[in-house]
């Protein structure tokens, strides 16, 4: 599959993501989470594609990636607490350095290093493409 074809797909399911989430106003946390499920089932698709796994890479990279996502999730709710000392919030920001040390250490092991490699390019990728999207949406 070529990339221009992986490109604009991954343009076609942000659009279509765009516009169910402007039809919607999310003012409960509901709603909120709704959306960024949403995000993540884009994202997920658009790394399947630009990794293009085969079975075997897809059985071992997954339960990975999903182990990781949800620490660094984790971490990043417990930096939302407003009430958190400067020293508590930068050892969470340490926390979070190990994590990403650890899922490239992981990740390393399932998956060839070309691949590991195009999965962080494919991580940059997808973060550029949303901004863009959401900053011409406001």
């Amino acid at each position: 599959m070529s990339v221009h074809l992986i490109f604009k797909t991954f343009l076609i399911a942000i659009a279509v993501f765009c516009i169910n989430l402007s039809g919607f106003a999310q003012t409960d946390d509901n709603n909120k989470k709704k959306g960024a499920t949403d995000v993540e089932k884009v994202k997920v698709g658009f790394i399947t594609k630009g990794l293009n796994l085969d079975k075997q890479e897809a059985e071992k990279f997954w339960p990975v990636y999903n182990k990781h996502q949800k620490r660094l999730k984790d971490n990043h709710s417990k930096k939302q607490k407003s009430n958190m000392s400067a020293d508590d919030k930068m050892k969470l920001e340490e926390e979070q350095l190990k994590i990403k040390k650890e899922k490239l250490k992981d990740l390393k092991t399932v998956l060839p290093n070309e691949k590991v490699s195009e999965y962080y390019k494919l991580e940059e990728d997808f973060k550029k493409e949303l901004l863009k999207k959401l900053k011409n949406n406001n």
